[in-house]
């Protein structure tokens, strides 16, 4: 390229200098009037040329299957300008870094700055290490509050009188969690190498009593996933409303976070994925069949932007844990068992039965088995100081956040504190972990009996993926001081008063330090049976010891019934009892007992299997000493992990007298020949027990069940090596005593396999055991993990395995 119009005085080689740019470091040594602060990278010797891969490494971008120049904001990298012969007598050398419209007038998307010798703290810089030969050799930084996204970099050269300027092409930078200025620093190493470089992880799922879970292939680096990153901000309806004010606004990850948690559902704009949680998913693919974020985004990207279908909570979770730590955010994802969905803001979740004990949607209020969202690390100063690190980010479509779908950034600090006037949707959030559950029984003629209000149900075993490996780590007592405590009530009685005074902050990110900044915290086991319908037996005896359930690996305690003793001033999961019994004066000379009259617990007699019966036993305790006559209406239903009642399984009712201070016992089995065309994906099965006792007393007690599916074995059949093809086997075994047809195969996997391997089975005989091999050729080296998905009709069954891959 010619420097002056009229004769060739000095010529630069742009690819050189886009190959040293891309080859850029960030070590101390090259930023000699830099503080020491402004970064922090390990340092490495060499030159830049020499050090090429080094050099990648030290932005922490070596990892993307991109050809394109991806850098880290507050870091530096290296340009090296080639001429045809020395330049001499340049009055000036001037860069230009644009991202978004051009003219946009505002200071931080087009930015200018001269070539210099020192440094220009939290500013886009250029400073001249050397000029040998032919060349100039520049260290150029950007600052830690640079705007993220694709960049086009010139530079304009004035020299012997003359002024030109060249494109150097374009680059894309990303948020820097290694920068200590970056808003999103996080100072551990291992936490960084988790939340941001692991491309594959875990997710929880299941109930409160029987937690399992599934690998997930978040893919983050995979080819074109951070493309298609940029093209949903790009395409939410901030950018199309106003581009210009919507790019000067990616500095913050606030902002960046709440444009994603609305980009990820399609509710309000062509989104990313459209939210389903009914059984018809023939237009479009079951959210249980889905193994990782890369086929949900490529499709997305291929589909011209239409939505994919179909998505539930964990699937959003998922790709907006893929889209964050492709940016550059340090996300995890984030299980809340008996999440509840408020919808009227007073913090009681009402749950309605009929008289059989049949669930009925009356309300709009719900609790579900389990609830996924994300979290994500940065400094909020615009709420202060003490509200930074964890922020609450959940794009599932559940209520509307200044009009839109979406919810958060909300500090966990927050929602602990019970602080609900900080934003954003800090009373939601508080609510979906903290609010009581109360009980309502509806009675023929259309009354209803208020139960009493559970307290503890609401939030348990807040549950993400261990640093470094797959182990369960709760974290509830991030979200709330322990249940029953002093400080516990006194948070909750706070929020509850001030919710009704919340008003959703605005939607500006302007960073404004606050004098919250400071802010202190507050401080005989059941033979089979060939019925195919439930097979009920009663006895009733003296209180025998509990029976012990087979141990889950992930569980925190083995599934038990849902009912204890209930004192009368504090209620206990999943039992009640009327507020206000009707009076009798025949009870007027009874000793007074705390809680009701009975007790009741639903017992597992073995593992609940997809397949096999499920055997269960009622105990129902007699607290008083007096006989007691009990009508008992036991229903079971399949149930979405919503809790919403699918398909009514079976009803049945049972009379006995239970002996003072006695127990009695109604046993229960349900064949697979009866559920297994009610049963959901989800497996979920609630059986209720209503039980009636004289004077109207009533008492309620539910489980939740969830079918476990068969292992798949995947077993290495070698070692795994870069670049060198490996062999794995594959085991299966068809649970059922049915033939099952038109199977599939999924095989996927980041680092091992490009996109995904499928194959078909026709058919498997029933209790069938299969074989085959897989060959696969990794690619990246590290831990990776292998996803395998069998899937028909009847169900389908995930198991993973991780892989050391090492170097030749």
């Amino acid at each position: 390229m010619a420097l002056t119009g009229d004769s060739l005085l000095y010529c630069i080689d742009v690819n050189s200098a886009l190959m040293q740019l891309h080859c850029g470091r960030a070590e101390r040594h090259d930023l000699p009037a830099l503080p020491p602060s402004h970064y922090n990278a390990p340092e490495q010797e060499g030159g830049p040329a020499s050090n090429a891969e080094s050099n990648k490494k030290s932005h922490h971008t070596d990892m993307y299957n991109s050809s394109e120049l991806i850098l880290r904001r507050g870091q530096s990298c290296r340009i090296t300008l080639e001429f045809n012969k020395p330049l001499t007598d340049w009055q000036s050398i001037v860069f230009t870094v644009q991202t978004g419209p051009a003219n946009s007038g505002y200071h931080n998307t087009n930015v200018e700055f001269a070539l210099s010798s020192s440094w220009s703290s939290g500013m886009w810089s250029a400073v001249l290490e050397s000029s040998p030969g032919n060349s100039l050799r520049i260290i150029m930084s950007s600052p830690a509050n640079a705007v993220i996204g694709r960049y086009d970099l010139s530079v304009q050269i004035s020299a012997m009188g003359q002024t030109s300027t060249y494109s150097l092409g374009k680059f894309i930078l990303l948020f820097n969690p290694w920068c200590l200025d970056d808003e999103v620093y996080l100072a551990n190493e291992e936490e960084r190498k988790e939340y941001v470089l692991n491309d594959h992880g875990v997710i929880f799922m299941g109930n409160d009593k029987f937690i399992s879970s599934i690998g997930w292939n978040y893919g983050q680096f995979e080819s074109n996933i951070l493309n298609i990153c940029l093209n949903i901000l790009d395409r939410s309806l901030n950018c199309q409303k106003d581009t210009a004010a919507d790019y000067s606004q990616r500095h913050s990850p606030i902002y960046v976070g709440r444009v994603i948690s609305a980009m990820v559902n399609s509710n309000d704009d062509f989104g990313v994925l459209e939210g389903r949680w009914e059984k018809d998913f023939l237009e479009g693919v079951d959210p249980n069949t889905w193994n990782g974020s890369v086929e949900i985004l490529w499709k997305w990207y291929n589909d011209n932007f239409k939505p994919v279908k179909y998505g539930q909570c964990w699937v959003f979770a998922a790709v907006m844990c893929t889209v964050l730590r492709c940016l550059g955010i340090p996300t995890r994802v984030i299980t809340n068992f008996n999440s509840a969905h408020n919808t009227d803001g007073n913090m009681e979740i009402d749950m309605h039965y009929d008289t059989e004990g049949k669930f009925l949607e009356i309300s709009n209020d719900s609790i579900w088995n389990f609830h996924v969202w994300n979290e994500s690390w940065f400094i909020r100063r615009d709420l202060g100081i003490f509200y930074s690190g964890w922020q609450v980010l959940d794009s599932t479509p559940q209520e509307k956040s200044q009009e839109m779908y979406r919810c958060g950034p909300t500090s966990v600090i927050a929602v602990k504190e019970g602080d609900l006037h900080v934003g954003f949707d800090t009373p939601f959030v508080f609510a979906e972990v903290n609010a009581d559950r109360v009980n309502w029984v509806i009675n023929k003629d259309g009354s209803k009996e208020k139960a009493h209000s559970d307290t503890k149900y609401v939030g348990q075993n807040i549950s993400t993926k261990a640093v470094g490996n797959d182990a369960r780590v709760d974290i509830t007592h991030n979200y709330k001081y322990p249940e029953g405590s002093p400080q516990e009530r006194e948070v909750f009685e706070k929020a509850t008063r001030n919710m009704p005074l919340y008003r959703q902050p605005s939607e500006n990110v302007t960073a404004n330090r606050s004098p919250m900044s400071n802010r202190r915290r507050n401080n005989n086991p059941l033979g089979r049976y060939s019925s195919s319908t439930p097979n009920l037996s009663t006895s009733v005896n003296g209180r025998q010891p509990a029976i012990n359930e087979n141990a889950r690996t992930l569980s925190p305690s083995p599934s038990t019934g849902n009912l204890s003793r209930v004192p009368h001033t504090r209620s206990t999961r999943n039992s009640f009892r009327p507020s206000s019994p009707s009076p009798n004066p025949s009870r007027a000379s009874t000793p007074l007992f705390e809680g009701p009259d009975i007790t009741g617990k639903f017992r597992l007699l073995s593992p609940v299997v997809i397949g096999e019966d499920i055997n269960l036993i009622l105990n129902l305790q007699n607290m008083t000493p007096y006989h007691r006559p009990v009508k008992v209406n036991l229903s079971a239903a399949s149930i979405l992990y919503t809790g919403r009642r699918v398909n009514d399984i079976f009803t049945e009712q049972k009379s006995l007298i239970i002996s003072p201070s006695q127990d009695a016992h109604i046993s229960l089995q349900i064949p697979y020949s009866h559920y297994h065309k009610y049963i959901n994906d989800g497996n979920m099965i609630q059986v209720v027990a209503l039980c009636e006792l004289p004077f109207g007393e009533k008492v309620l007690v539910t489980k939740d069940l969830v079918l476990e599916n068969p292992a798949i074995t995947i077993k290495p059949l070698g070692n795994a090596v870069l670049h060198k093809t490996m062999a794995l086997e594959i085991r299966f075994t068809n649970p059922l005593n049915m033939t099952i047809n038109d199977c599939t195969v999924v095989v996927e996997g980041s680092g091992l396999i490009d996109r995904q391997l499928t194959t078909m089975v026709p058919y498997l005989k029933p209790k069938e055991k299969i074989r085959f091999k897989v060959e696969l050729t990794p690619y990246r080296t590290g831990t990776r993990q292998l996803i395998v998905n069998f899937k028909c009709k009847h169900f389908s069954i995930k198991g993973y395995q991780l892989l050391n891959v090492e170097s030749w």
